[in-house]
């Protein structure tokens, strides 16, 4: 649980770091996709994407209902990127009428997507072409 916990603590950061980098909310989940998509393709990943699923299978299965039972994503790792995808909003860099909860909901559900194709699939997936269409998609949503 730890090891899940500073995972997703490192996530936020990152966030608020690109965030930083950028002065951009879009570009910072933008940035966040390519550096997800990097680690997904690193010596290693997928093999670590294969054991954090079966870690989080054992633990719900041994413990169905206990709150330290680990999961992929945290909630706070969510209210995260919904946080900056308002924050675009606000910014006006959203076209309008695009919902800012709903476009983090369509960067985290791809990103987690991505990881189980990849663990399960390996190389019959094109993870290239997979995060240039969601990272086409982010921009489409640019006012």
């Amino acid at each position: 649980r730890e090891c899940f916990a500073r995972c997703f603590e490192s996530t936020k950061t990152a966030m608020a770091e690109l965030l930083a980098q950028s002065g951009s909310p879009v570009q910072a989940l933008t940035s966040l996709v390519e550096m997800s998509a990097r680690a997904y393709g690193e010596e290693g990943a997928r093999e670590g994407m294969i054991l954090n699923l079966q870690a989080v299978l054992v633990s719900a299965t041994a413990q169905p209902s206990s709150e330290t039972t680990p999961t992929l994503i945290d909630k706070s790792v969510v209210d995260a990127a919904i946080q900056l995808a308002h924050q675009a909003s606000d910014a006006g860099e959203l076209s309008e009428g695009v919902d800012p909860a709903g476009l983090a909901l369509l960067v985290l559900g791809a990103l987690q997507g991505l990881q189980l194709l990849i663990a399960m699939f390996d190389s019959d997936i094109d993870s290239d072409a997979a995060t240039d269409t969601l990272l086409a998609a982010i921009a489409s949503f640019r006012s």
